[in-house]
């Protein structure tokens, strides 16, 4: 399962790390799909940021914005983490992460190297200093895996469905990235339905 590099531009990292635990937990799934290349659950466009821009809009334990960019080559960037406590996202916020993209740009136009990146560890819930993240990872990943086959087939979500043996607002609830309504098992035997097996490698952490 192919999954691209994230990394962490200025303290966007520390500012991540600092939301709640059950608001982190919510950051590590949109952030994990969208290294999988899928869209995250609720996110719109920053155009005033720049071009590529999105915003993840996480609505757990209050409101929590995490703004990024996955259309440059080299990896996907979180530029910019902050809890939004107004309907007009702040200036200063939007300030923030367009300075910091626009030095992303410029380094990789020219390939320069950075001192101030944090690169991924490859377990973006062990990043977020989460105590059950390879758990985490796991589900995330059977997921992803739900997800894309649902994409590659071309059926409908109720023939899908149907093919995963569940219902289809169970299949949406997965589609949407709802991982709170889905155990290990449950996700297995989703995928066992069509095919699919599952091998999980177990070795010395880094």
């Amino acid at each position: 399962m192919f999954e691209r590099e994230l990394k962490w531009e200025g303290s966007s990292y520390a500012d991540v790390c600092a939301f709640p635990e059950k608001t982190r937990r919510e950051a590590g799934y949109q952030l994990g799909f969208i290294q999988q290349n899928l869209d995250p659950e609720d996110w719109k466009p920053m155009r005033s940021v720049g071009m590529g821009a999105r915003e993840v809009r996480i609505h757990v334990e209050g409101e929590f914005r995490i703004i990024y960019v996955a259309k440059l080559e080299k990896a996907i960037y979180a530029l910019h983490a902050f809890q939004k406590k107004s309907k007009r996202t702040r200036r200063q916020d939007i300030n923030i992460a367009k300075k910091r993209l626009r030095e992303i740009v410029y380094r990789e136009s020219l390939m320069m190297a950075t001192k101030h990146i944090t690169p991924a560890s490859g377990n973006i819930f062990s990043d977020l200093d989460l105590p059950d993240a390879e758990n985490l990872k796991l589900r995330l990943d059977l997921m992803v895996a739900v997800r894309q086959w649902v994409e590659q087939s071309g059926l409908k979500q109720t023939e899908a469905a149907k093919k995963l043996k569940t219902s289809q607002p169970l299949l949406n609830d997965v589609l949407r990235g709802r991982y709170e309504r889905f155990t290990i098992d449950r996700l297995v035997k989703m995928l066992a339905a069509v095919g699919k097996r599952i091998s999980i490698s177990v070795r010395e952490a880094a």
